[in-house]
């Protein structure tokens, strides 16, 4: 693995990496997609390294291994597809559905999906929230720190959860994946329903120390439980697996 980017060595075992045509394609080097083809200048270059967000990578691969084969995944945040392609090479049974509002990173989702022959990657080009209808994209400084915002400038549509499960839009998850960079509480609450009745695991990254608490707050109240996904302290890291202890205990039958 890289040493961190922080460091000296780190930030000169990177430098070749400037030198790369974004547009060029590559294989996955390393972790859960390792052989699948990837664009470079899609997203950060660790992510074709495979050593972006490792320690999550290798937790969230341990449980899709653990998941029906015909197990449903949200990628809330897709991004360019990284997390949505691990749960379709995961459970080649079962479907993700990749939930990304910004227009090009929808684009690099679809090339992704198509360059791997892929088909269980189900694409939804919507932001996932507490309600339904229009709401406003502000764009960020690299395709990975877009937000909703009421600043934004991009119209785009967002989805409630609950709605989308309740009408038939959309199959009960077993797994959802959550990264949307400080909407996690809202997009949480419209999923509510889901979370209290059927207790689907979360990979819940959040964006903030505020929004962080009040996420915790929300899913203590639910009965679900906390795991850091890294050397911090579930209160300090924003990285966390929340578990319901029903899921655990389905899942130990299961394994016996």
């Amino acid at each position: 693995m890289f040493p961190p980017n922080t460091t000296l060595i780190g930030k000169l075992l990177r430098l070749p990496l400037v030198l790369v045509p974004p547009k060029l394609r590559v294989r996955v080097l390393s972790g859960p997609l390792a052989g699948y083809r990837w664009i470079a200048g899609s997203g950060n270059h660790g992510l074709w390294l495979g050593i972006y967000e490792r320690e999550k990578q290798v937790e969230f691969s341990r449980v899709l291994e653990r998941m029906p084969k015909d197990g449903v995944v949200f990628d809330c945040g897709a991004n360019v597809g990284y997390y949505s392609l691990i749960a379709g090479r995961k459970i080649p049974g079962g479907t993700a559905h990749a939930f990304e509002p910004f227009p090009a990173c929808v684009a690099f989702i679809q090339k992704h999906v198509e360059m791997n022959g892929v088909s269980n990657v189900k694409i939804h080009p919507v932001a996932v929230s507490n309600l339904s209808g229009d709401v406003f994209f502000e764009r960020g400084v690299s395709n990975a720190t877009g937000r909703l915002s009421s600043s934004g400038t991009l119209p785009v549509r967002q989805i409630k959860i609950d709605a989308e499960i309740e009408a038939g839009r959309l199959p009960v998850p077993h797994l959802i994946k959550m990264d949307i960079e400080g909407a996690e509480l809202l997009a949480l609450q419209g999923a509510r329903e889901t979370l209290m009745i059927h207790h689907p695991i979360l990979f819940l990254a959040t964006h903030g120390a505020q929004v962080h608490l009040e996420c915790l707050s929300f899913l203590k109240g639910l009965g679900y439980e906390f795991e850091s996904l890294d050397s911090l302290t579930v209160e300090m890291t924003n990285e966390l697996k929340c578990c319901h202890p029903s899921t655990l205990t389905r899942a130990a039958q299961t394994s016996e």
